[in-house]
């Protein structure tokens, strides 16, 4: 087999004490003078010698911030834990380039100088890619996946991207299913994996299903990361966490979203083990965010907006309001206000019921009606959560096709744009100059290079849910443009799986590049869930890289942004 069968770790008792462990009868020794009454609870003292600590770090990648990594292992050294585990994506990677691997690698083995005790690594997607990174991670580290007992507890590090997918593949399956088979007896078994395969569906995630059946009938717990967003799941009675991040990419919301750097202290007892989540300002325990917090939060930000929008023959095609819905038990409040004014609306939203509020128009100034809105509850069994969001609400005339000759762009580039549509498409053709253009060669690594998005929202425009996060590109349809040489590379980005594809045409010029992309108007309306479509929303960004330095321009306010106007940029298509 290409994968070791086996890794037992044995911590000999004087490799134990040479790390700085003590003599348990040593240390339960006291000398104290007895009294009558005395300042002290008991003298029981917490110092089983099964007992012991150690600490997990989450995900330092995908889109990592400078020092973040480095500074929880200095903060590690002053805890001094036993050992420190991973939940993976340790390094950026995604590419195959040998030197750029080897260097992330060694970049990250320096954070570890200095160590006075084990550091265990778990492979995530950013660590474990393609074969090149496989490669290059069983030349430093040997297995990607292994087992070992410690003081009676067992082990199990998995790799959720197992043959360059995501799974748990055959040979590992097996691996895990003779390691459990040998060690029934256990008095904890513990899970470190990268991916929380559990909440995937069971054809995204081969062989989750099956691992996690053989650790029915045990004592378990798991542990992953990659979602950058903590929550603790109680299945099968059992604890399984999604891990925070150690750096990596995140909107550090906080505690009440479960966004945030940290580490997990974890003291193994005779009951399981207790896990403490250490942030830089402060120790929370381990319901920090829960899935009834993820649920409480979803529907505090469930917040939709209709804009105040008028036909060009000046009927009203849609008037402004906000739409709340309630699906709890207990009441939702709002506080809405017009900042910099003294418009102010104060009240809730009943039980398990829609309310609709309708905003003040007349208000608005430059084509926007800007809000601040606070939603909250007040659960008697949880701790009080509120969700606070600034947005502005469009008050203006519908555009009509086609636009012609928009420009936006700063020093380092500009562009410019025409949107038009024919029988069968949404036609956006773009021209670009830009004296450092960054080609997106090779394909892995475009997102570093020079781009354009194109984002198309064809929503209905009376009750649009806020957009939450520039990733959410579930509620729009995003196109990505690359300039390229390569003629067989990926020109268009998209997620979603068209009838028939957009079509595409790109030349590169001496001073940048031009695009057009048609878009199918049958996929468009089928995305909204109608026959004909009648509007639409429409941005585009220009993303400018020079060297290190990127900025990128909009030419509708970026649409996860507070200041974007909801329903901006707005078309009738007819």
């Amino acid at each position: 087999m290409r994968r070791l069968a086996a890794l037992v770790l044995v911590l000999a008792a004087a490799g134990a004490l040479a790390h700085g462990q003590h003599d348990p009868a040593a240390a339960a020794r006291l000398e104290i003078q007895e009294l009558e009454v005395s300042p002290w609870t008991h003298l029981e003292f917490a110092n089983d010698p099964e007992n012991f600590q150690f600490l997990i770090v989450s995900d330092r990648t995908g889109g990592h911030r400078e020092g973040v990594f480095p500074e929880a292992l200095r903060k590690a050294k002053l805890l001094h834990p036993e050992f420190i585990l991973s939940v993976g994506d340790l390094i950026e990677g995604y590419t195959e380039d040998r030197e750029q691997i080897l260097a992330e690698w060694e970049e990250f083995d320096g954070f570890l100088e200095g160590l006075d005790y084990p550091f265990f690594y778990v492979p995530g997607n950013h660590d474990f890619t393609n074969e090149v990174m496989a490669d290059i991670w069983r030349e430093r580290y040997g297995p990607d996946y292994y087992h070992f007992v410690y003081r009676d507890v067992l082990f199990l590090c998995a790799n959720t991207q197992d043959g360059e997918i995501t799974r748990i593949g055959d040979e590992q399956l097996d691996y895990f299913r003779r390691v459990l088979a040998d060690h029934p007896e256990v008095r904890w078994t513990l899970l470190f994996l990268h991916k929380p395969l559990w909440v995937y569906e069971d054809e995204d995630a081969p062989g989750w299903s099956e691992l996690d059946a053989l650790l029915q009938g045990r004592d378990y717990t798991v542990f992953a990361g990659h979602f950058h967003t903590y929550t603790k799941h109680v299945i099968h009675d059992r604890r399984y966490f999604v891990l925070a991040t150690t750096g990596g990419v995140s909107g550090l919301e906080g505690p009440d979203r479960g966004q945030f750097d940290h580490v997990v202290w974890v003291t193994m007892t005779g009951e399981g083990p207790l896990v403490a989540n250490l942030m830089l300002d402060g120790i929370w325990d381990e319901d920090v965010f829960t899935t009834r917090s993820a649920r409480l939060l979803e529907q505090l930000a469930d917040i939709r907006v209709t804009p105040q929008l008028a036909r060009p023959d000046g009927s009203v095609f849609c008037e402004a309001s906000l739409r709340l819905t309630n699906d709890e038990d207990i009441p939702l409040g709002l506080e809405l206000t017009v900042p910099e004014g003294d418009w102010t609306l104060e009240d809730e939203v009943p039980p398990n019921e829609i309310s609709v509020f309708p905003l003040p128009a007349e208000l608005a100034a430059d084509g926007a009606l800007p809000l601040q809105l606070r939603t909250s509850y007040e659960p008697e069994d949880h701790r009080s959560l509120d969700f606070e969001r600034g947005f502005s609400v469009a008050v203006e005339e519908l555009a009509t096709l086609p636009l012609r000759d928009q420009s936006l762009g700063g020093e380092g580039g500009r562009l410019r744009f025409n949107l038009s549509r024919d029988e069968e498409h949404l036609i956006v053709d773009f021209t670009v100059e830009d004296d450092e253009l960054q080609l997106a060669d090779p394909p892995a690594r475009r997102w570093i290079h020079d781009y354009v998005e194109l984002r198309v929202d064809v929503r209905p425009l009376a009750g649009r849910e806020l957009l939450r996060s520039q990733w959410d590109t579930s509620r729009y349809l995003y196109l990505g443009c690359f300039p390229t040489r390569e003629e067989d590379s990926d020109r268009l980005w998209y997620r979603e799986e068209f009838a028939e594809a957009p079509v595409v045409e790109q030349s590169l010029q001496d001073r940048g590049w031009k695009m057009k992309v048609a878009i199918p108007l049958a996929h468009l309306a089928e995305r909204a869930g109608v026959e004909k479509l009648e509007a639409f929303s429409f941005n585009l960004t220009l993303v400018d890289r020079d060297g290190e330095e990127s900025e990128s321009h909009s030419w509708r306010t970026h649409w996860h942004r507070e200041e974007a106007a909801v329903g901006a940029g707005s078309f009738l298509l007819d």
